[in-house]
């Protein structure tokens, strides 16, 4: 990977990141129900998408880092009574930091997996044919982070709170995070394919201006 593009990736996850800790901190404001929304899921399942599980669960840690310090429900778990202190802030971290990981994580192996079988059925679509595939396969994949963030997170209170059973999970934020992971997906896989046909873009036009620079160079020493 050139320089450049380094640079590049690196800009555009540290804007996901920032969006990530703002829709966060909308909802930390603007709770719904017991707990803040998963709002900063979205710009997760982004990265994840153009840049892999690995970027998904960057995202995903550093935007459970953010509620780890600035949710006050966090302080609720950290000094739970009934606890040893040390399970209180593993127990927390896993939570909120970890379960962000392993949520955006999951959700580029996911699509990664879904797009290679797409990709390797049908290989000449128009570009709605490829939105509509790329579609479903993100509406899969953030159902899939949904999940997995709700599962992880609910594990932990029955470990932590003593709940009975599973009641908890299918709670107002998991049924809303559901809905907004179906409206979202086509409009988040509209965004990513842009900004993939505009990367590959800016790639084909360095490539032949690198060309360019290289025939010129070979002019010049041909010519003395």
């Amino acid at each position: 990977m050139k320089n450049k593009e380094r640079i590049q990736k690196l800009v555009i996850l540290a804007l996901l990141i920032a969006l990530a800790i703002v829709l966060q901190a909308i909802a930390t404001f603007t709770p719904v129900s017991t707990y803040a929304l998963p709002l900063g899921l979205i710009p997760v399942a982004v990265a994840a998408v153009l840049y892999g599980p690995f970027a998904g669960g960057l995202v995903g840690f550093l935007w459970g880092v953010y509620i780890l310090i600035f949710d006050p429900s966090c302080s609720t778990f950290y000094n739970w009574p009934g606890n040893k202190a040390v399970l209180n802030v593993i127990y927390t971290i896993t939570a909120v930091a970890v379960r962000g990981f392993i949520a955006g994580f999951v959700a580029g192996l996911i699509y990664k997996l879904g797009m290679r079988i797409v990709n390797v059925k049908s290989n000449k679509k128009n570009a709605a044919a490829k939105i509509a595939e790329e579609s479903v396969v993100m509406i899969i994949a953030s159902l899939a982070m949904v999940f997995v963030n709700a599962l992880v997170f609910y594990s932990v209170l029955i470990l932590l709170f003593k709940l009975n059973g599973f009641a908890k999970f299918f709670s107002v934020n998991f049924a809303i995070m559901v809905v907004l992971s179906i409206i979202t997906a086509p409009i988040i896989a509209r965004i990513c394919l842009i900004t993939e046909q505009q990367l590959n873009q800016n790639k084909t036009y360095e490539h032949k201006d690198d060309s360019q620079i290289e025939s010129k160079v070979f002019d010049l020493d041909s010519n003395n």
